[in-house]
């Protein structure tokens, strides 16, 4: 992906958290939804801008972010002078765990502990394929 490219959530649901320019990791939106009846929060990180607010209701279709992690935002990336050391190009960081981030936990470390794979919890590709549709 290029930076600047949208990001769509991969489910709708609550934006419960939002993190700006964090040293790895850059801006992040976390989501928070119910996917089969079942409670997830779904993390986007090196993220360019951020269009959403906290607590706002997002759909599949509502425009998050754009994507970040290259020039812009990589302080690994000509001409290093960005925030996010952990970003060595333009990309979206996706991660998935089950509970709500903020009311059934508070810290990150806990969230990494219960994330899953996205394939089996939401039709996602495996880690590390390329997809270049939303659809």
């Amino acid at each position: 992906s290029f930076e600047g490219t949208s990001v769509y959530p991969v489910a709708s649901g609550t934006v419960c958290k939002i993190q700006k320019q964090t040293s790895c990791g850059g801006n992040k939106v976390f989501v928070c939804s119910y996917v089969n009846g079942k409670k997830y929060t779904t993390v986007y990180m090196h993220l360019l801008s951020i269009k959403v607010s906290l607590y706002q209701t997002v759909y599949t279709n509502t425009v998050i972010a754009t994507v970040g992690g290259g020039a812009q935002t990589s302080a690994k990336v000509k001409p290093y002078t960005g925030y996010d050391q952990c970003s060595y190009g333009a990309h979206l960081h996706i991660g998935i765990a089950t509970g709500w981030y903020g009311s059934d936990y508070t810290a990150y470390s806990t969230f990494k502990a219960r994330t899953v794979d996205p394939a089996k919890t939401m039709g996602l590709p495996k880690r590390g394929v390329w997809w270049y549709s939303r659809y």
